[in-house]
């Protein structure tokens, strides 16, 4: 299967093509999970004391060898995130073959504006806010 996408930032005035290819289920897999991920509630876990058994978390935690589950993964949506989709995109980005090609950013624009509009409306006005928050 082969998926392709845009990427722009109106900032920069920077713009890229990417095509991925690989196997079809790699793309579903991610794609469920990533709906499985939006559907998780946001349940703040408990203020259960954790112990820290590797360095680099301690590391991570200042040195601290102890927190607690709320401080270290905040709530079940944020494990799941953490735990199961990080892990499911990690495997099928592996598996899937990235190309990017750069181009330049208002030949992207006049393409695709007629197809969709409201994503380069939205490119502009987050570069007008982004510019204005910079004056201030």
């Amino acid at each position: 299967m082969r998926k392709y996408t845009y990427a722009a930032n109106g900032y920069n005035k920077t713009a890229s093509i990417i095509i991925e290819e690989g196997k079809w289920w790699y793309f579903a897999l991610n794609t469920i999970v990533e709906s499985i991920c939006a559907c998780i509630p946001h349940i703040l876990f408990p203020k259960i004391k954790l112990e820290l058994k590797d360095q680099d978390s301690i590391d991570f935690n200042n040195g601290n060898k102890y927190t607690t589950y709320q401080e270290w993964y905040g709530s079940s949506d944020n494990w799941f995130c953490l735990k199961v989709h990080n892990n499911v995109l990690n495997y099928c980005s592996k598996n899937i073959d990235t190309l990017m090609i750069k181009v330049e950013y208002n030949e992207l624009k006049k393409f695709l504006e007629k197809y969709d509009k409201s994503y380069w409306e939205r490119l502009s006005k987050d570069e007008l806010d982004f510019l204005n928050q910079k004056e201030d």
